[in-house]
């Protein structure tokens, strides 16, 4: 047989918690806070691990140059000044000035052919690797540079040849 009971009634049996009830609620929440320390623990952890990993990558690969607008021991961008001891170039990734020395033991090449810095000439894209013992000099310097895509260039097409396509029948 159905019993019937108020409104009233019924909002205080719904309302008041059971002993039962209230240790379970207490338990998944003790457990839901251990597991949030755990994973919050462990993700510190792999992330100290791996942000050392990270930055030791990118500086061996020259990446992440700190404020000078290139890469940590590369310089790409346009020549602003060059004599035969020093070349200066404008960045192209935030238009900042370097000067590197240029030396005896530089090597300057021109699409794989070794030139002299009396080759290079203002306007001209380099892509620049500085000297490791002494960052102030060029150890390489890459006139007019190409990276499979094309050459880097500063916006303007130096190049005046023509290309053709199609095949040709022997």
């Amino acid at each position: 047989m159905e019993q019937y009971i108020s409104g009233e009634q019924h909002t205080k049996m719904s309302t008041k918690p059971t002993k039962k009830n209230n240790s379970k609620t207490i338990i998944w929440v003790i457990v839901a806070i251990v597991a949030l320390g755990i994973s919050f623990y462990g993700g510190t952890q792999y992330g100290k691990n791996h942000t050392n990993l990270a930055s030791s990558r990118f500086a061996s690969s020259g990446f992440g140059g700190p404020g000078r607008g290139h890469f940590q021991d590369r310089v790409i961008g346009t020549v602003e000044a060059i004599t035969s001891n020093s070349i200066t170039v404008t960045s192209r990734f935030n238009n900042s000035n370097t000067t590197l020395a240029i030396t005896s033991s530089t090597q300057i090449t021109d699409n794989g052919q070794s030139v002299s810095a009396s080759d290079i000439k203002t306007g001209d894209t380099v892509f620049i690797i500085e000297n490791t013992s002494n960052t102030s000099e060029a150890s390489t310097i890459l006139l007019n540079p190409s990276f499979g895509g094309g050459p880097i260039s500063s916006g303007s097409n130096t190049s005046s040849g023509s290309q053709t396509s199609g095949s040709n029948v022997n």
